[in-house]
């Protein structure tokens, strides 16, 4: 039921009509009811994108073989370690990829550091070369745009790392190598998640923000009238 609420103003009386206070409610828990569906909607096509994975587009066509002392030239970095870990990662394209973390033993060109954190691919196509958690490689690692710019690293099936085992003949022509200078832990830069995971979540905490206005500016007119 509405009441006639009368105002006095210069020229006479303005009549409006208001909501009653039920009625009032009522409305705000309407808004509230559909901005909570629309931060929810949001938020799960959100998430959805996350995790949908794209299919890989990537055709792997390495050159002809190469010998270690080529690839030694052309390599940024040569080193021989330990897998720690191993994450799947999105690239800057949405690809899923594989980042790896490296505890060094040994190195011969561009490592000093006694962990190293690389990306290679899944396989099947992408160049990924299959790392396994715990085993030991010899590693020829370059720069790459394959993936996006993601700042590390990266080697594949293209490149001649292979497991430390079956790389005597690499080491025979490498030499002895030197231990890596600097002592460093990168656990934490390995563990952290993307700066894309970063843009969706300030994403989200825009959309929740917003409604929480709304429902402010709406509750403070209501109060006016």
């Amino acid at each position: 039921m509405n009441i006639i609420k009368g105002r006095k103003i210069a020229h006479g009386i303005k009549w409006k009509t208001v909501g009653s206070p039920s009625n009032q409610k009522e409305g705000v828990s309407l808004l509230m009811n559909r901005l909570s569906r629309v931060f929810v909607i949001c938020l799960i096509l959100m998430l959805t994108v996350m995790t949908i994975n794209p299919a890989n587009s990537y055709a792997c066509s390495c050159a002809k073989p190469v010998s270690v002392k080529e690839e030694f030239e052309r390599a940024k970095a040569v080193f021989y370690g330990k897998v720690m870990e191993i994450k799947d990662q999105k690239d800057p394209d949405g690809y899923m990829v594989k980042k790896v973390l490296f505890e060094v033993k040994n190195t011969w060109k561009g490592v000093s550091k006694s962990q190293m954190i690389m990306v290679t691919g899944q396989g099947g196509g992408d160049c990924g070369f299959e790392f396994r958690k715990g085993e030991e490689y010899l590693v020829y690692a370059n720069d790459s745009s394959l993936y996006g710019d993601m700042g590390y690293l990266f080697t594949g099936i293209c490149n001649l790392t292979n497991q430390y085992s079956d790389a005597k003949n690499d080491l025979l022509i490498l030499g002895e190598g030197t231990p890596p200078t600097k002592d460093v832990n990168l656990e934490n830069e390995f563990h952290s998640i993307g700066s894309h995971t970063y843009i969706w979540v300030i994403g989200v905490a825009l959309i929740g923000l917003v409604a929480i206005l709304v429902w402010i500016r709406f509750k403070k007119s209501n109060l006016n009238d």
